[in-house]
């Protein structure tokens, strides 16, 4: 929801960019995200501040895209990367930025466990949300993570890497512990 976009997320965009080596990155604030009980910003004051805190950073590289301004619906992320798969096709490399937070959910958002049909998935650490697939209770995330995980250090990482969609990836982040 970027309520607010702090310095974390540009931080983890620009690490993103870095290991994956991404021509560009997209911030999308979401004009009624499902998963908040409202937003103390509006879409167009989250708007605003993205695309200032954008400001700091090489502005080709890294944009503010409006494809969730629409506010009489919810806007899940399963139907936002089916989108971008349509219009970038299908040989794209796609990657969904996330909080660790996130990914321990994913299993409670709508068709969470299909996001790897059309992106990767990339899910960072912070202190208090570390992976260990152990500690996992629900059975068909902890199945969806098991299969679709590629660790950094793992030696088919450059190769999944290159691939335009289906994979989970974990970065730690080496940033400090913020959240908005």
């Amino acid at each position: 929801a970027f309520d607010p976009i702090h310095k974390g997320h540009l931080h983890l965009a620009q690490q993103c960019r870095r290991v994956f080596a991404l021509d560009k990155v997209y911030l999308i604030p979401n004009a009624n995200p499902p998963h908040k009980d409202g937003s103390f910003s509006s879409f167009e004051e989250r708007l605003q501040m993205s695309r200032l805190a954008l400001k700091s950073l090489n502005r080709r590289q890294y944009q503010v895209s409006t494809l969730e301004e629409e506010s009489t619906h919810c806007h899940y992320t399963y139907d936002t990367l089916q989108a971008l798969r349509t219009k970038y096709g299908p040989k794209a490399r796609l990657f969904f930025i996330m909080g660790m937070d996130s990914l321990l959910m994913l299993h409670t958002w709508h068709r969470g466990l299909e996001l790897t049909d059309f992106a990767h998935v990339v899910a960072f650490t912070r202190p208090g949300y570390y992976f260990n697939l152990d500690t996992i209770a629900d059975s068909a995330l902890k199945n969806y993570l098991t299969a679709h995980i590629t660790p950094l250090q793992d030696e088919s990482f450059k190769q999944q890497v290159q691939q335009p969609q289906g994979r989970v990836f974990i970065l730690p982040s080496q940033e400090d512990d913020v959240s908005s």
